[in-house]
């Protein structure tokens, strides 16, 4: 992958629900960008982003607000 993305904003991945590939929004995100957790459009379903770790441990959580000048 060769972008950063940030939370709410849309990938194709494979769905495991689905089991075929979807639209799914970005959940969280690492330090560098890379989706850790994605949710299915289509099937409403949450998951591990299928290049992104395995696990959330040891990661950080950034929220990002959509109004500028507020705090992250």
């Amino acid at each position: 992958m060769n972008r950063a993305f940030r939370a709410g904003e849309t990938i194709e991945d494979y769905c495991r629900a689905c089991k075929t590939d979807r639209l799914h929004t970005v959940i969280v995100v690492d330090d560098t960008g890379r989706p850790i957790r994605v949710s299915c459009d289509y099937y409403d379903s949450q998951h591990n982003f299928r290049g992104g770790p395995a696990k959330w441990g040891g990661g950080t959580l950034v929220l990002f607000p959509s109004m500028p000048g507020l705090q992250e």
